[in-house]
């Protein structure tokens, strides 16, 4: 026997026995089934016989009451007063429903079934024989409680609702409270669903009379306010009130029903009935309200589409005969409605960007729309009632593809900017497509009435007036309206959202709010509690900030920069919005994204109005702010460029991200062999919808996508090609030598010349001259003969150039060019095809705007091969800049915009013609009358002299004038004409010979004013850091840091003033400006040569016997003569460089 303790045996089980227990157990375990089963089946057909009896006995019992009932009431019926009536009924009726129904749910149900039929019949004969009420409703309601309260039965919903309608066969007032007073007796939650119901039925009926439709509203209002707590009764009204069509129509006499529950006015109910009812709708319902909770969720449910529209034509009522009232209950109810149905969200997002839905659908789905007739109302589902918005959502993920990874990222998770707005766009294009699917599938009617929805509620006005109005309230708690607003705007400016500013500039609920001043202010307001409030980043923050940065930007597009300054600078006096915090702010948040915690591909989704889980929402959220975010962020640096010289609105320093540490060495440049062979080898497939977008890239995302191959660190490569801003100017030119010097490793490898120069000798073979490009020029015909040498060799023209020089005499000068003589004789050529006043180039090819800066000579005339010269001037500022060299000429701002691939706007032009600029925008400005009496047309005049022509700025311009209304645009047309069109195909020239040399997105890491920089030095730096010069400084031919005449000259260079001290450079390097990199950077490095003095010269009047210093530019060489005293080297030293002495002069 088992004593509940386990022990182990003491003797060995042995196989045959354990295999013969088990057999036994079996055989036990079998005959233990079949008596179960067995067991079972009688039971199952003792049951079945029990049934059979009691359906036997049942039917004869209800034919026997039946029969009976009959009688009692055709015996009621004969009665000759209401009185006899009602004592009949108590003596032949009430005796057969005690004796004859049984005490349970069941039973009851099906007598209360019988009765019901029956007493249909009974009221159309007694109805016209007693005028009053009948009671025999009355008499039933008692007979049950009665029958109810004698056997403790608790009647579930289904006898409530037979209860009901049993109430409504007789279409009385006393029977149907008769009917109230039952479910308050007995309880009701479906049987109060049930009225509801039949109410909207009731309501919508259209075979009565006005006077029986009028007391029939009246009946169901009374009982459902007898039933509804006084706290449910109103919201319960409104959901039926906007429920039906046109409720507010006087001829309805609906709202005259509405009486009963005292003031029913439109104020009224829009201010008290309508929160209740969103309230109630939005809110979870209480296990006690659940009744009141189901009911409202049905009406909404079954009534959607009717709802909302009667919901906005309430509101517009009520703003348009009272005041404005307040958004929130109507805005709260759109939110619930468009995240139900995104065939909603998607139609008003394409009205908010100022497409056509029409269009839109056609286009799509090859024409099928087309088919469908908006007028045509046969289909068979027209019939159905009101619309139902609630319909299955666009196929979406539950979960964004991939897992977050903890380690290293590759380029394929951190793509690129380019790529990443690519995938955003594919992404909208794919739920557009799913969705509208859908749309195209509905009947003609329904989709009407989406069509007339989206209609209204994506108008721009209305927008606005609720952005003003809800975001007026200035406190700092969670507002539930302020959050669905902003909400719903971020979902209908999801489809519009992209990197380029100008990608939604059509869109005409942008253009609304974004130049509305106190709309924005109040948003910004918005953004900064949610900044403030939050902790951690929350999905509300990522929409606010993306809105603000979608709507600030579409702002920028138009903005002069003296509106600008105005209103975003401290330039007046406070501001709500600066400029300077909003890029604080900004850098913090974009810091996270780019670099803390960098967005990836798989975060680029589309997250309103789709099923992500809540997680992937907010992570989608944050991809879509990375986005716009960086889109603000570029429109504001691109700004900040225009307006730093003048009136700058921010340090350089606020645009600088905090120290990143890469994995990569100081210039975060991959050299060849060291990128890691795994980015390159791993294929560009996140998952199936990575890279829908079937539009080839532009080549200038080409470019970008080249150039961030190039680095090895994605976060850094991701930076560099699109807020390289974000990185100290001085580490982008370090990055930008890395890139050159990893070119000229291949294009200018000695090495190379040198094993292909031993082949050809050894093999007797002639070939070229390898990596080194020899030429010899006149010094009298300079331009024309470089330009005849290196214009041919194209993209060749990187590597090394050998520079002979011819004297006048033909005869080659002496010396070997070992990178001076190439230094001298790009200075001078530069000088010679951009600023020389003693040219030996046939053209002037660029011309002195008004402020000393060169731009395109517009004015010259057209030759056949005027664009060869302008090809050949851009390869040789690229070959300057390529080997490194710093050169004199001053570029306007519009031109270098174009050396970067941008377009000028108007704001532009005072950088080229200020005088232009200011009458253009006095234009704007100027009145009605005195536009007229300009008489101006869409016609110019450019050009000066016999050079001089007329360009229509569109088509038949002369013969249309210029008015108030027309006025802005022909003042951007004006400036895209003088700035891009008028020399377009000169630039085009220009860049195609500059990217010859220099890769368009090499120069992209800098802005228009740091490529200035980059040609020519910085001119912000007035005086030159003379400490890093005399450490830098090389010292030949006799001299030694540790003389005094060392010592003299450079006490004497740190007393020149700014001026002396940068002609002092120019005179010994040929550029006034300090290399970018500092003067250790040069090549070749700085010198100072010994020039030694006979005795005699300083016997007797050394001033005027000892000769100036003079300089070999090209090499960087100071040759200064051993003066004996401080004092004659400052005279002399000052006298070469103020009299602009040079290469050689003595």
């Amino acid at each position: 026997m088992f004593d509940g303790n386990y022990r182990t045996s003491q003797r060995p089980v042995t196989l045959s026995r354990r295999n013969k227990n088990a057999s036994s157990k079996a055989s036990i375990l079998e005959a233990s089934r079949r008596q179960r089963e067995e067991r079972l089946q009688r039971e199952r057909q003792l049951q079945a016989a029990v049934t059979l009896q009691k359906s036997v006995r049942g039917w004869l019992t209800r034919i026997k009451f039946v029969k009976e009932l009959e009688n009692a009431l055709n015996t009621a019926a004969a009665a000759a007063s209401l009185d006899e009536h009602l004592r009949l009924l108590n003596v032949r009726l009430f005796p057969i429903l005690m004796q004859t129904l049984s005490p349970t749910e069941t039973t009851l149900v099906k007598w209360m079934s019988e009765l019901a039929a029956r007493i249909s019949e009974y009221e159309a004969r007694v109805a016209p024989t007693f005028k009053s009420p009948s009671p025999l409703t009355h008499f039933i309601v008692q007979t049950v409680l009665q029958l109810v309260r004698m056997h403790g039965m608790q009647p579930s919903a289904a006898n409530c609702i037979l209860q009901y309608c049993l109430a409504l066969a007789t279409s009385t007032r006393d029977q149907l409270s008769s009917a109230t007073f039952m479910w308050k007796q007995v309880g009701w939650s479906r049987g109060y669903l049930e009225l509801l119901e039949t109410l909207q039925s009731m309501l919508a009926a259209t075979n009565h009379t006005d006077e029986q439709v009028a007391a029939l509203t009246q009946l169901l209002w009374k009982t459902l306010l007898d039933s509804t707590p006084s706290d449910k009764n109103r919201a319960i009204a409104c959901a039926l009130l906007l429920s039906q069509a046109k409720p507010f129509d006087a001829s309805t006499k609906f709202l005259q029903n509405l009486s009963v529950m005292g003031d029913a006015s439109l104020p009224t109910i829009y201010q008290v009935w309508f929160p209740a009812f969103v309230s109630n709708l939005t809110s979870k319902a209480s296990s006690r309200d659940d009744a009141f909770g189901k009911a409202v969720q049905n009406i909404y449910k079954r009534n959607q589409a009717n709802i909302l529209m009667n919901a906005m034509d309430l509101y517009d009522s009520v703003s348009r005969n009272y005041s404005t009232p307040d958004p929130t209950p109507l805005i709260l109810l759109l939110e619930q409605t468009t995240r139900q149905s995104p065939q909603l969200l998607l139609l008003c997002s394409i009205v908010a960007r100022g497409d056509d839905v029409q269009q839109i659908l056609e286009f799509k789905n090859g024409g099928l729309v087309a088919a469908k007739s908006m007028s045509n109302d046969d289909s068979e589902n027209d019939d159905d009632g009101d619309y139902d918005l609630e319909v299955e959502s666009a196929s979406q993920p539950s979960r964004i593809a991939g897992t977050r990874t903890t380690g290293r990222l590759t380029r394929n998770e951190l793509q690129t900017m380019t790529k990443l707005n690519r995938l955003y766009s594919s992404h909208v294009d794919k739920w557009q497509a799913d969705v509208l699917a859908v749309l195209t599938s509905m009947s003609n009617t329904d989709m009407a009435t989406l069509m007339e929805l989206a209609s209204r509620i994506g108008r721009p006005d209305v927008w606005l007036q609720w952005g003003v109005t809800i975001l007026s309230k200035l406190s700092d708690a969670a507002d539930q309206g302020r959050d669905a607003y902003v909400t719903l705007l971020a979902a209908l400016l999801q489809t519009s959202t992209g990197l380029a500013p100008r990608q939604s500039s059509s869109s005409p609920l942008l253009t609304k709010l974004a130049f509305h001043q106190e709309f924005l202010e109040k948003l910004w307001r918005y953004v900064l509690v949610q900044l403030n409030n939050s902790s951690a980043p929350t999905a509300v923050l990522y929409m606010a900030l993306s809105v603000f940065s979608d709507v600030f930007s579409h702002c920028l597009i138009a903005l002069r920069d003296d509106q600008f300054l105005s209103q975003y600078t401290t330039m007046l006096g406070p501001r709500v919005i600066l400029a300077e915090h909003v890029i604080s702010q900004l850098r913090d948040l974009l810091y996270d994204m780019y670099w803390s915690r960098p967005v990836q591909a798989k975060d680029i989704w589309v997250a309103l109005g789709t099923s992500l889980s809540p997680d992937d929402t907010l992570e989608a959220l944050r991809g879509r702010l990375f986005i716009t975010g960086s889109k603000l962020w570029g429109s504001l640096y691109e700004r900040w460029c225009r307006l730093v010289r003048t009136s700058p609105f921010c340090s350089e320093s606020a645009w600088l991200f905090p120290s990143m540490v890469t994995l990569m060495n100081d210039n975060a440049v991959a050299q060849p062999g060291q990128r890691r062979q795994n980015d390159m080898d791993v294929s560009m497939e996140i998952d199936s919808d990575s890279d829908d977008n079937d539009e080839p890239m532009s080549a200038a995302d080409e470019e970008n996508e080249q150039l961030a191959d190039v680095f090895g660190d994605p976060k850094m490569a991701r930076i560099l090609t699109c807020i390289p801003q974000a990185l100290p100017f001085e580490k982008r030119v370090r990055l930008f030598d890395a890139l050159l010097r990893d070119d000229k490793a291949k294009t200018q490898d000695e090495s190379a010349e040198m094993r292909a120069a031993m082949f050809r000798f050894t093999h007797g073979a002639e070939g070229g001259d390898g990596s080194r490009e020899r030429i010899s020029v006149h010094r009298e015909n300079l331009y024309d003969d470089a330009m005849r040498q290196l214009n041919r060799l194209g993209p060749k023209l990187r590597r090394k150039v050998q520079v002979t020089f011819t004297n006048q005499h033909g005869a080659l000068e002496a010396g070997i060019d070992g990178g001076g003589v190439f230094k001298e004789f790009i200075d001078d050529l530069i000088s010679d095809a951009f600023v020389g006043d003693k040219s030996t180039a046939a053209h002037r090819l660029f011309k002195v705007t008004a402020l000393e800066t060169l731009a395109v000579n517009s004015d010259l005339p057209h030759e056949p091969t005027l664009l060869e010269h302008y090809e050949f001037c851009g390869r040789v500022l690229g070959k300057a800049i390529y080997e490194s060299i710093l050169v004199e000429p001053q570029f306007c701002l519009p031109f270098l915009n174009q050396l970067l691939g941008k377009s000028n706007t108007l704001e532009d032009l005072k950088n080229y013609d200020p005088e232009i600029y200011s009458n253009l925008t006095k234009l704007l400005n100027a009145t009605t009358e005195e536009i007229g009496a300009m008489g101006l047309t869409f016609e110019l005049n450019m050009g000066t002299g016999r050079s001089m022509r007329s360009v229509e700025l569109v088509r038949n311009g002369g013969s249309i004038t210029v008015t108030k209304q027309n006025a802005i645009t022909y003042v951007h047309m004006v400036a895209n004409q003088m700035l891009n069109a008028e020399t377009a195909q000169a630039t085009k020239a220009f860049l195609r010979g500059f990217r010859d040399l220099v890769p368009a997105p090499w120069v992209r890491l800098f802005s228009a004013y740091e490529l200035q920089k980059l040609i020519s030095g910085d001119d912000s730096i007035k005086a030159i850091d003379v400490a890093s010069l005399k450490a830098s400084m090389q010292y030949a031919a006799g001299y030694h840091p540790s003389q005094p005449i060392m010592q003299w000259l450079w006490e004497v260079v740190e007393e020149f003033n700014t001026d002396q001290q940068r002609k002092f450079l120019k005179f010994m390097t040929s550029c006034s400006r300090q290399p970018l990199l500092g003067f250790s950077s040069m090549a070749p490095a700085p010198c100072v040569q010994q020039i030694r003095l006979p005795d005699e010269m300083f016997i007797k009047d050394p001033e005027r016997v000892t000769p100036l210093p003079t300089s070999s530019t090209c090499m960087n060489l100071l040759k200064l003569p051993n003066y004996r005293t401080k004092e004659l080297l400052r005279k002399k030293l000052l006298a070469a460089i103020e009299s602009g002495a040079g290469f050689e002069l003595t």
